[in-house]
């Protein structure tokens, strides 16, 4: 630790303020803490699975001792406490939520089970949907309907509704959904079923679509809102949890979860809308990607971060995250707002089998924390990506985790040897090597399909490589995919809660409008929007924020009147009058143009939703630590060359590479510590990564502490005529 950093922050009679983010995943919780004169420090701790909520604690005490304070002191001098959890999308992906119910318009209770015509593969009539969250005996029909239009056709049959009730009760739901046709039109009859369920059920945590998702389309409303109800009683009750054990050591102050969107919002709020936190962990990467943008001047990066169980990746283009209106995770439709990010289950701890043709697999089933690659020694026995990058020389056993974590060869040759190098034929270094490169080549496909697939050329982005375990294969990466630097941040390791230490709160909102050019409505749809700004400056009334602090982001979905999907485009005002039909207009047609090569003039249009986003400005920092990441790294020599080590990274075989050292835990990040230049092949150890500098590469000590790896022009040609 720097003599300079946190202890002259403990001199100032202990009135240091501090903000702090917790990501929790599958395999680790990550925690960064900053100061608030932006000295920052981090950890790492195996996630407790069983009580992920004690984890924290224990992993905030580490934190706190990093500071020389307990816990207490601690957080009476911490001003904000961020969450980023995995728990509703692992809850989502191994079937652990709450039993509940759906009830529907009288006659529509499957269209939650019909979905959609389309289909992953179009060709196999056999491949299964995703699973079904409300088996059909819970689907109940009850006589209403409302119209297109929002009037009543049927008034709502409240003897079945209560009888309804007494029928869930026996069958001991924990949650139910009610999805009512048009409701995004008039909400009064779900409104209604809400209330009676809610004196019938006390304890059953009841959700409505028109208020998690008021939007067109039944299908993708009625997930929406069966995901809401599946996963708040389990996200509920672990936020109770944390908030109890918080509460023990003095904190009565909010937690805030980071959002889909890249926003935050408090817990009281997450209690009600779990689904919004689907990706509340890698949305903080997400944010993380964008600040490092702005902070190194690189306006387009490819931000990819590996992780225990999943590799996430996610774009950023002149120095904004790509953000969609609505995304599908593990087959089922979220009509929600989330920043675009694609995630496989290629991880540390993605496990390595050989299948019955004889093929080797890695994940997407990971191992986790518990018992882990069996390298951990916690009774893990089967071979993972952690496991392999051991057998190949890349980590070192005594190391791992800053030390507090030795890894078994021992243990990690035989499951290697016993499960994959035996089934094919293959000694067990190259059975390790087989991992590896099908590990690489995987996320390599990933970062393919967010840029080539989308009409984006690799090439023109700098790849990041966050997460603790990526930076072994982002210079192999960098070099498949052409591109000419990967960054390696010392944020890299908790880069997702790094991340969220940047993100402001925020409500987003969607609204289904139904506006068109040939009965352009200025009343209806002003008045729409003005309901909009009152609810979105109620919640950040709320929250304290100032009118000063505020800020307004209006989209419109828009489509040709023939068309089955929107588009989305910014009208640049939030009021609208005759005069912005024109305006509207030259903006859309130009916006179709832009996207699909072609637009139509002549063609009416229509305005389908309209998205609103209210939250606080952007603070005045750049982005927490990277004002103390600015040192002269070249001169500081905090990495000198500790040894040798072999390694194989290739089928050439095994090269010998010098080795780097680091910092012991807890690490300060306040400078990478390199020399003026590493060229590859070599191996940098920091306390929670290893990178892996190629043959081919330099590493340079970049700008905000950040490593920066550079090909040579002509690395990848090289590789291609020396046949690897």
């Amino acid at each position: 630790m720097n003599d300079g950093g946190p202890a002259d922050e403990r001199q100032i009679g202990g009135k240091t303020m501090f903000r702090v983010a917790i990501d929790t995943g599958g395999t680790f919780t990550d925690i960064a803490a900053v100061s608030e004169s932006g000295q920052m420090m981090m950890l790492k701790s195996p996630t407790d699975r069983e009580n992920p909520a004690q984890g924290i604690i224990l992993a905030l005490a580490e934190m706190a001792g990093c500071w020389g304070l307990d816990l207490t002191a601690f957080l009476e001098q911490t001003d904000q406490i961020i969450h980023g959890t995995t728990l509703a999308l692992n809850a989502l992906l191994e079937g652990r939520g709450s039993r509940t119910a759906l009830l529907t318009t009288e006659g529509f209770r499957d269209a939650l089970e019909i979905r959609r015509s389309r289909r992953d593969n179009q060709w196999d009539l056999r491949a299964p949907g995703p699973r079904l969250l409300v088996p059909r005996r819970l689907r109940l029909g009850i006589r209403e309907r409302v119209d297109y239009r929002g009037e009543v056709v049927i008034p709502l049959d409240r003897k079945r509704l209560q009888d309804t009730a007494a029928l869930l009760q026996a069958e001991g739901v924990e949650a139910a959904a009610v999805c009512f046709l048009f409701s995004f039109q008039n909400p009064a009859h779900e409104e209604a079923a809400a209330a009676v369920l809610r004196e019938f059920l006390p304890g059953v945590f009841i959700t409505t679509s028109a208020k998690v998702s008021p939007r067109i389309r039944e299908y993708e409303r009625t997930s929406t809102v069966v995901l809401n109800a599946y996963l708040t009683p389990v996200v509920a009750a672990y936020l109770n949890i944390l908030e109890e054990k918080l509460a023990a050591y003095g904190w009565y102050r909010p937690i805030y979860l980071m959002l889909n969107s890249g926003g935050l919002t408090d817990a009281g709020t997450v209690k009600n809308f779990a689904v919004k936190t689907l990706l509340s962990g890698p949305a903080g990467g997400a944010q993380g990607g964008q600040g490092l943008a702005q902070a190194l001047q690189k306006p387009d990066l490819v931000v990819a971060d590996m992780g225990g169980t999943s590799f996430d990746v996610t774009l950023v283009v002149n120095g904004k995250c790509r953000q969609v209106p609505e995304a599908e995770l593990a087959g089922h439709p979220v009509t929600l707002p989330m920043t675009d990010i694609r995630s496989i289950g290629a991880g540390g701890g993605s496990v390595a089998a050989v299948d019955e043709s004889g093929r080797l697999m890695v994940g997407p089933r990971s191992a986790g924390s518990v018992p882990g690659p069996a390298c951990y020694g916690r009774g893990g026995t089967e071979p993972t990506v952690t496991d392999a990058a051991l057998l190949l020389g890349l980590l070192n056993p005594e190391s791992f985790l800053g030390g507090r974590l030795r890894l078994d060869y021992d243990r990690a040759f035989a499951a290697v040897r016993d499960m994959v190098a035996a089934p094919l034929g293959l000694d067990t270094a190259k059975a390790a090597l087989a991992i590896y490169r099908i590990a690489a080549a995987r996320m390599a496909d990933a970062i393919r399909l967010v840029t080539v697939q989308q009409g984006l050329d690799p090439r023109q982005f700098a790849l990041v490589a966050a997460g603790g375990a990526f930076p072994l294969f982002a210079g192999l990466i960098a070099n498949e995919l052409e591109m000419r630097e990967a960054i390696i941040p010392l944020q890299g390791p908790v880069f997702c809660a790094w991340g969220m230490l940047g993100a402001a709160r925020r409500l987003d909102m969607s609204r289904t409008c139904l506006v068109s050019s040939e009965a352009f409505d200025c009343g209806n749809l002003n008045t729409l929007v003005g309901d909009m700004l009152a609810q979105g400056n109620a919640d950040l009334d709320r929250y304290g924020i100032p009118i000063s602090e505020r800020e307004t982001e209006l989209t419109l979905e828009m489509k040709y009147l023939d068309q089955h999907h929107e588009i989305s485009i910014n009208p640049g005002e939030s009021r609208f009058d005759l005069s912005s039909v024109k305006k509207i207009n030259n903006t859309f047609h130009e916006r179709h143009r832009e996207l699909f090569g072609y637009d139509e003039p002549g063609k009416p249009w229509e305005i389908v939703n309209v998205r609103l986003v209210c939250r606080e400005k952007a603070r005045e920092y750049v982005y927490p630590g990277l004002s103390h990441l600015t040192g002269d790294n070249g001169k500081s020599q905090k990495c000198p060359v500790t040894g040798s080590r072999e390694i194989m990274i290739d089928p050439a075989g095994w090269e010998t590479v010098k080795v780097y050292g680091a910092a012991e835990p807890p690490l300060e990040v306040s400078g990478s510590g390199l020399p003026p230049e590493v060229p590859g092949p070599a191996l940098l150890e920091f306390t929670y990564t290893t990178v892996l500098v190629p043959a081919g590469f330099t590493a340079l000590a970049g700008g905000h502490g950040c490593i920066s790896l550079q090909r040579e022009a002509n690395n990848v040609n090289k590789r291609k005529e020396g046949g690897q």
